[in-house]
């Protein structure tokens, strides 16, 4: 008989909390949804790192008319979060929108999964050892704390007023 697939078995469990799962959404057997779960789980630590970093980020790099520019967000810092309420025009907003369909053209037709290939493997061009068992430990369990935060800083940037390094003195 074909083995049973347990999600407590896979890579991505912290020795330190165990299996943690107090809903049973990933119960034993269901490979389908725990890959689509997972392959979730991924694509978002991936999209948080990226968020983190730049929410740091654009504290230093910025346009330099920044300041000159209402906000819409009340007390956020225009170097922060307070940047989403800023709007260039017309011209701003038509690259915000060929932006976001572009990742909608790339998700439906280039970044699709792949029941062959490991959650999250959506190519490696330049051939990188990044499916070895402890790369994908590492990236699993560094998403998880980026997601975190990246909706601290969101958060303590509301309640402050400040971005992330203006929040440690800088």
């Amino acid at each position: 008989p074909k083995p049973v697939f347990h999600p407590r078995d896979q890579v991505g469990v912290i020795p330190q909390l165990g299996f943690f799962d107090p809903l049973n959404q990933a119960p034993d057997g269901k490979l389908q949804k725990w890959r689509s779960m997972r392959e979730g789980e991924i694509k978002h630590g991936r999209v948080a790192m990226l968020a983190t970093v730049g929410l740091i980020v654009q504290h230093f790099i910025h346009r330099p008319d920044v300041q000159e520019i209402p906000l819409y967000y009340g007390k956020s810092s225009p170097f922060g979060i307070g940047a989403l309420g800023i709007f260039y025009g017309p011209e701003g907003f038509l690259q915000l929108i060929g932006l976001a369909f572009f990742f909608v053209v790339m998700e439906f037709f280039v970044w699709t999964p792949d029941d062959f290939k490991e959650p999250g493997d959506y190519g490696n061009p330049l051939s990188i050892p990044l499916y070895t068992p402890e790369m994908r430990y590492n990236e699993i369990t560094n998403g998880r704390a980026a997601m975190i935060s990246a909706v601290v800083i969101i958060f303590t940037e509301f309640g402050t007023g400040k971005d992330a390094v203006q929040q440690l003195g800088f």
